[in-house]
């Protein structure tokens, strides 16, 4: 075989399982299961973690073709089945409303795309991750801003990447500890299917470094260090997380250079080259993206703060200092660090307990530190899944002793980097170790490291069994460098395409009756849930939802005002949530349901704002009436 047809073949098998993929995750997604099949795989911990790890062990040991085209079709399935419980049941949870309607982050980060879309800026809290949410409205504008087919097509990008880096794991450690690895993966990212979170570039990012960092270990080239550091890197930018992995692991490259004997100084320049490349990419979509002058980063400064404070709430910078509500830009930074540093040098021990109070959350705290992903109904059988992955973990920090000295080095120096990393990016400024999903692969590496080492152990009958059976399907290199050559350009693309063709809509003249507010929003897939009496036949998948169960998870949002306001619904009603065009705000309208036009497109709301004082008075739009405006 030529080398033109080594590397063309390859590109067009994973093309055609990208495609099959895609196909999968749209017919799958628009046939209703049965809604506690997918609620099980969204919330549940015994029934969806033990099987998932057997059955992941026989799907990654099926040989040749089979195992090529059916993993990654596996792997669509398990990231398809949560998102298909959020929207069967009409859930309600920290960042969804009703299975669908984004809140907090989630909600800003898809007006923010919608806003882009329609020729605007970021707002400042989407600024701070331009590359998401540019990549977002990019999907947003291929499926003609159907939210539905966005948030379908954003399952992609961590369907690929978490089988490219399971293969890996199997080729090296084998299938059982590639199960352990994906389950890991999957529990960790389950509840971010359906949201618009930075999580998804985050952990796509992450993963496929990983890939390239891990194939270095059997095939001991430059380009998969180089390329690994400079993906970490855009992980790090994209999803906010564990940094200080960044500079141990230059100076494991430094020491890998001498063990190979490559200039120290060319390898390391070509690498921080590709790194500031990353930091570069970055800058310029922010460039695009953002008002000019908003703040930039300032999450580092809220936890650098609440560090230095002891610990505290990662909102005590702002509540505390209010002054700073009205800085911007360099004006903010300069201010807020100025504070920090003076707080640290009048109270320099309280920096010391901010260290400790964030690694004791990491270690012990059940909602926030390692595997509080791990979850279900359960407490007690919480704790015990915990406990056995933290001693699966520690068999695998055990078995480095017994690993090729390079990898050793680098686990080492990703978990030290993790460590140091805490404090500054501390579990206890959210839920589920959100902020550090770039580097999640080392929670689930260490386990399967720890279960390879324990079947070292096994009865040599025992181990040959695996031998015995047929080779399991490996990645080439082609493969695996396929994804990053599409992805990455596309992160700059995307913005700077959008840029230059976004437009806003052209508003028809209102129609509503004198007296009454006018406001234009989208009606698209998704973006709007129909609440239902019990005995509605529809109910049952988005986006009708019985209006009882509303009501029941709704409590589930951490918005104590909007549920007092929801409390007060009683009879059916059809929610839209979207960007209102006029005034480039969010907006949810709430209408009678047989108002509700069935075509998607711009909709026109005749009505008025909600009149009660409440937090978010300027999102509530009652609306008695719904026009069509005939534009898309």
């Amino acid at each position: 075989m030529s080398r033109k047809t080594s590397i063309f073949l390859p590109v067009i098998k994973t093309l055609c399982i990208t495609g099959l993929v895609i196909i999968f995750c749209f017919v799958f997604l628009n046939f209703p299961l049965p809604r506690q099949t997918g609620l099980t795989a969204r919330y549940d911990l015994v029934l969806t973690f033990i099987p998932l790890i057997l059955v992941s062990y026989g799907i990654f040991r099926l040989p040749g073709q089979w195992g090529s085209w059916f993993a990654p079709l596996f792997m669509a399935l398990l990231l398809c089945l949560p998102l298909s419980g959020l929207w069967a049941s009409g859930n309600s949870e920290q960042y969804v409303l009703g299975g669908s309607i984004q809140l907090s982050d989630s909600a800003n980060y898809y007006i923010d795309a919608l806003r882009f879309l329609e020729g605007g800026r970021f707002s400042s809290f989407s600024s701070d991750r331009p590359l998401m949410v540019s990549f977002f409205a990019g999907l947003l504008s291929v499926t003609g801003r159907d939210f539905k087919a966005a948030l379908i097509l954003s399952l992609i990008l961590p369907i690929l990447s978490m089988y490219i880096s399971a293969r890996e794991v199997q080729r090296s450690a084998g299938a059982l500890p590639a199960a352990i690895f994906t389950s890991v993966l999957f529990m960790f990212y389950r509840r971010y299917t359906g949201l618009v979170m930075s999580e998804m570039l985050g952990i796509s990012l992450g993963l496929l470094a990983f890939t390239f960092l891990w194939r270095y270990f059997t095939q001991p080239r430059k380009m998969w260090l180089v390329t690994g550091l400079g993906l970490l890197t855009l992980a790090l930018i994209a999803r906010l997380g564990a940094f200080f992995i960044l500079p141990l692991l230059l100076l494991w490259l430094v020491w890998e250079c001498r063990k190979h004997g490559w200039p120290v100084y060319k390898m390391l320049f070509v690498t921080i080259a590709v790194m500031a490349l990353a930091f570069g990419i970055n800058r310029l979509v922010y460039d695009w993206v953002a008002e000019p002058g908003v703040r930039s980063n300032p999450q580092f400064t809220f936890h650098l703060y609440a560090l230095v404070t002891g610990g505290g709430y990662w909102g005590d910078l702002l509540n505390h200092h209010s002054e700073l509500n009205a800085l911007q830009g360099n004006d903010y930074l300069r201010r807020a660090l100025q504070i920090s540093w003076d707080y640290f040098v009048q109270h320099p021990t309280d920096l010391l307990l901010g260290i400790y109070r964030d690694l004791a959350a990491y270690f012990s705290d059940p909602i926030r530190g390692e595997f509080s992903y791990i979850d279900g109904a359960s407490d007690t059988v919480n704790l015990v899944f915990r406990l056995a992955l933290a001693v699966l973990s520690l068999l695998g920090i055990t078995s480095l002793f017994k690993q090729d000295q390079s990898k050793r080095v680098f686990i080492w120096m990703c978990i030290i980097g993790l460590l140091f990393s805490i404090p500054f990016v501390p579990p206890t400024a959210t839920f589920k170790l959100r902020l550090l999903a770039s580097t999640i692969w080392l929670q689930a590496l260490l386990p399967a490291l720890g279960l390879a080492w324990i079947a070292g152990f096994l009865p040599h009958p025992i181990k040959n069994l695996e031998t015995k059976l047929p080779p399991a399907p490996q990645l080439s290199d082609t493969t695996i460098k396929f994804l990053p050559l599409v992805v990455v350009p596309l992160l700059l693309l995307i913005p700077a395409f959008l840029r230059m063709t976004a437009q806003a809509t052209i508003l028809p003249p209102s129609s509503c009756p004198a007296g009454q507010e006018t406001v234009y929003v989208r009606l698209e897939p998704a973006s709007y849930i129909v609440l239902v009496d019990h005995e509605d036949p529809r109910q049952g998948w988005m986006p009708y939802i019985r209006l009882n169960y509303f009501m029941l998870k709704m409590h589930n949002i951490p918005h104590a005002t909007i549920i007092s306001f929801f409390e007060g619904i009683t009879e059916p009603v059809a929610m839209i949530y979207g960007l209102e065009l006029k005034s480039s705000q969010q907006v949810l309208v709430l209408a009678p349901p047989e108002q509700l036009v069935q075509e998607p497109g711009l909709v026109q709301a005749c009505g008025h704002y909600q009149e009660k004082p409440l937090a978010y008075t300027e999102t509530f739009f009652l609306a008695n009436q719904l026009d069509q405006t005939g534009l898309r």
